[in-house]
C-alpha cells in the first residue's frame, strides 16, 4: 500500500447561498428548469435557511481523514461535488490518475453511481468505488439502533427514499435494494409497521417510482382513526438537506399534523462520530482489498 492514500469524498452538492440556488437547479435540471420551477425551488431554500449539505460534507470529509490516520493510513481526502462546487474537474489537476472513491450516499447502486462514474471516466482518472454501503452490516446495525431509539411500539414508520423514472437504467434494482434495506432495518429495530415510499418526484411526473410520501400517508392515515406517531426515516442521505429539511420537515409534517397524527423525522447522520468511523471502517477495507490486486 503507498505512504499515502488519496481519497474521493464525492457528494451530491448543493449551494450555500440562496442567490445560488437559481444557477443549482439549472445545472440539475437544464432545459426543464422553468422560472416556476427555479421560483418554487428559491422558496424552498428561503423555507429552510439554505441547505446545510455542503457545510457538513466537509466536518464528514475532515474527520474522515482522521480517523483514518488514527487507524494508521496517511490519507488525503479530496472532497468534490457532482452538481455544484468544488466539481471534480476544477481539483482533476491536484489528483492522481489512479484514486479511491467513496460517493457519500447510503444507498449504492447502479442507478445512483452511474452518474459519478460518468464525472470519473470523464476526467479520465482510475478509480476504485468503496461500494455497496447499503449492505453494510455496521451501516444497517448503526440505522436501526437509531431507528429503535425514537420509534416506539405504536409508531408507523415510513422510510423514504428519493424517487427515480421508472425507466431510468437501473431503477429497479434501485426499488429493490431500497425495499430490502427498510425490512432489514425495521426488522432490526424491532419495527412492525412500516412502509416505504418514493420522495421527492417533480410535481406531475408520471412514470416515476411509488408510491409517493402523499400516497403513503393518505393510505396509512385513513386506516388508522386512533391518532398515532408517524416516523420518518431517510434511506438515502448521509446530511441533511433541501429533502429532508424541506419535503419531509415542512411539506409532509403539516400533512400528518393537519389530520392530528405526530410527526417525527429520524436526523440523517450528519458528522456523527460513530457514522464517520462506520464510513472509515468500509473504506479502509476497500482500500486494503484495492493494494492487494
Amino acid at each position: 500500500m503507498p505512504e499515502k492514500i488519496e481519497l474521493l469524498f464525492f457528494i451530491h452538492g448543493a449551494p450555500e447561498k440562496i442567490n445560488d440556488v437559481p444557477t443549482f437547479v439549472k445545472n440539475i435540471l437544464g432545459t426543464r428548469a422553468t422560472e416556476s420551477v427555479i421560483r418554487e425551488n428559491v422558496k424552498r431554500y428561503k423555507t429552510i435557511g439554505g441547505s446545510p449539505h455542503a457545510r457538513i460534507s466537509r466536518l464528514q470529509a475532515t474527520q474522515l481523514e482522521k480517523y483514518l490516520a488514527a487507524r494508521g493510513v496517511n490519507t488525503y481526502v479530496h472532497l468534490v461535488a457532482l452538481h455544484w462546487n468544488p466539481r471534480l474537474k476544477d481539483v482533476r489537476k491536484y489528483i492522481k490518475d489512479s484514486i479511491v472513491v467513496f460517493v457519500s450516499t447510503l444507498l449504492h447502486t447502479k442507478a445512483v453511481l452511474v452518474p459519478y462514474e460518468k464525472e470519473l471516466k470523464d476526467a479520465e482518472i482510475l478509480y476504485s468505488i468503496a461500494a455497496p454501503f447499503h449492505r453494510d452490516e455496521r451501516l444497517i446495525r448503526y440505522l436501526a439502533k437509531r431507528l429503535k431509539k425514537q420509534a416506539k411500539e405504536d409508531a408507523f414508520v415510513i422510510f423514504t427514499v428519493h424517487s427515480l423514472p421508472g425507466k431510468f437504467p437501473g431503477a429497479e434494482e434501485y426499488a429493490e435494494e431500497a425495499h430490502r434495506l427498510a425490512r432489514i432495518v425495521a426488522h432490526d429495530a424491532g419495527v412492525k409497521n412500516f412502509h416505504l415510499a418514493f420522495q421527492s418526484a417533480p410535481p406531475g411526473a408520471s412514470g416515476w417510482l411509488r408510491p409517493s410520501v402523499k400516497e403513503v400517508l393518505n393510505a396509512t392515515l385513513s386506516r388508522h382513526r386512533v391518532k398515532m406517531h408517524i416516523v420518518f426515516m431517510n434511506l438515502n442521505f448521509c446530511t441533511e438537506n433541501a429533502e429532508t429539511l424541506y419535503d419531509l420537515d415542512v411539506a409532509a409534517k403539516e400533512e400528518v399534523e393537519n389530520k392530528g397524527f405526530a410527526y417525527s423525522r429520524i436526523p440523517q447522520p450528519n458528522d456523527d462520530s460513530e457514522f464517520i468511523h462506520i464510513i472509515g471502517d468500509f473504506t479502509l477495507e476497500h482500500i486494503r482489498r484495492h493494494f492487494q490486486r
